[in-house]
């Protein structure tokens, strides 16, 4: 039991019995282990399970690549793609810093002769 003692009053006397140690003084057994697994969250040592699913409740579609996005349509709503790199191959997508500095050749002028052949002229400006 614990006794208080009321500043200018009386005292009172609190019961403890009914509070319950868990019979160790060792910490590091209080300690325990959260795991996922799809959507269902568990708590180790009989500590229940909770589900976090989102609106379809499907984890399967949680992590996408650009393939499955462009398989929905290729509308960006005006969205950038940023960090893309160099492309390497014929069908890679290039950026506008890229085809700049590849594109050192300008047209500077195109004439068309009496015979309709058209002539035109490239330097760099």
């Amino acid at each position: 039991s614990l006794q208080i003692d009321i500043e200018n009053g009386s005292s009172a006397t609190v019961d403890l019995a009914s509070l319950v140690d868990d019979a160790d003084a060792d910490p590091t057994n209080e300690l325990q282990t959260l795991s996922q697994s799809g959507t269902d969250v568990t708590l180790s040592d009989g500590g229940g399970t909770i589900s976090v699913a989102d609106n379809d409740n499907d984890s399967s579609n949680e992590i996408q690549d650009l393939g499955s996005v462009l398989t929905e349509g290729n509308d960006a709503g005006g969205a950038a793609i940023a960090n893309l790199a160099d492309p390497t191959a014929a069908q890679d997508a290039a950026t506008k810093a890229y085809v700049d500095a590849v594109a050192d050749d300008d047209v500077t002028g195109a004439a068309l002769d009496g015979s309709n052949v058209l002539t035109i002229s490239e330097g760099t400006t």
